[in-house]
């Protein structure tokens, strides 16, 4: 009895660490005024707030957001989803500021992101992706955008379907906030006149590579398991191990 609690801890051991790094989600508001042209800087181009940071969790390959909630960037003129769905233009754009792209999107005051690596923004400003009909549009079902490139997410879905967000290498952080200019179009600006928030959902996806230290518990843990097993015919039930991770 004594060996099977033992195999059977250990089983759940290694279970619970393979789920761990498989996937972490996670909550946030994103308020109208945060400026992702200010990513990994004090220097808030336009005005309004910093964008939000999230570190990302080592070995992530990609992420997923469901997003939802209304704004307004004209003063409470319109209010638009996080697609920007309901604001004023029928599109907008950016120019994007030193080392961070612009972007061209349907609508306007949509949710945005922005990877960096570990020391922020640099080097040339990468080209603006285009997610108007016609070009790469909102529908895609996945994205793989470069450091320092901004990249449209609106409520991280298309057709129903939740969309795929590749994390490009190097990258350390994301940034969340709203692409915003003076009459909808040119430099980071005419953030004052925001109000509103989103509520974003985002799941990060580790690749199937465990981090050293977890990578060290379950060769440990193998080879435990793997004596004890020696010691008894019967192998630990996979049922009784699903009994023990599920409510």
């Amino acid at each position: 009895m004594t060996l099977l609690i033992v195999r059977r801890f250990l089983y759940i051991l290694c279970s619970l660490v393979f789920l761990q790094q498989q996937a972490q989600a996670s909550i946030v508001t994103i308020d109208a005024a945060e400026n992702i042209y200010g990513a990994g800087s004090s220097i808030l181009p336009g005005g309004g707030l910093s964008p939000t940071k999230i570190d990302l969790i080592p070995n992530v390959s990609y992420l997923t957001f469901g997003a939802y909630g209304r704004i307004t960037i004209n003063g409470g003129g319109n209010r638009n989803n996080p697609d920007g769905i309901g604001a004023r233009p029928a599109s907008s754009s950016n120019i994007g500021y030193d080392s961070i792209s612009g972007i061209y999107a349907p609508g306007a005051g949509y949710l945005v992101g922005l990877f960096v690596g570990p020391n922020g923004p640099l080097g040339p400003k990468p080209a603006a992706l285009n997610f108007t009909p016609g070009a790469i549009g909102t529908s895609f079902l996945s994205l793989a955008p470069t450091l320092d490139q901004t990249f449209f997410i609106g409520d991280g879905f298309s057709q129903g379907q939740q969309q795929t967000f590749f994390v490009p290498n190097g990258a350390t952080e994301l940034y969340l906030g709203i692409s915003d200019a003076e009459n909808y179009n040119g430099q980071p600006g005419s953030y004052r006149d925001n109000s509103g928030s989103y509520t974003v959902i985002y799941n990060e996806k580790a690749s199937s590579v465990p981090e050293p230290t977890s990578l060290l518990l379950l060769i440990v843990s193998f080879f435990v398991i793997k004596k004890l097993s020696g010691k008894k015919k019967q192998p630990f039930p996979q049922s009784e191990l699903h009994s023990f991770l599920l409510p």
